[in-house]
């Protein structure tokens, strides 16, 4: 799938998920968080933290999902990638902006 409408449909993913859980979507999200592409992963992450904030109660049930959130928080470096990605992110829009 070109990245593009990728990014289309991990915006419009994390709108459907700010609106209403739906544990599928949720799994689709993690499974972009972890993309070589920064804007992919970019918006999947973003997905990925307003739907686990707004429907923690929820998420809690799935135990599926939350192994797999422990996973992704075990690895060495997520942290820190996630701070570089947004650094990147802002240098991005900074320099398109100047």
């Amino acid at each position: 799938m070109r990245r593009h409408k990728k990014q289309i449909i991990l915006s419009a993913l994390t709108l459907s998920v700010v609106y209403l859980f739906d544990a599928y979507k949720i799994q689709l999200l993690l499974e972009n968080v972890t993309s070589s592409v920064l804007k992919i992963r970019a918006r999947a992450l973003s997905g990925l933290v307003l739907g686990c904030i707004l429907h923690y109660d929820r998420l809690s049930r799935h135990a599926d999902l939350t192994a797999r959130l422990q996973l992704l928080a075990d690895v060495p470096d997520f942290l820190q990638r996630f701070a570089d990605d947004a650094i990147a992110i802002d240098a991005y829009s900074v320099d398109q902006k100047g």
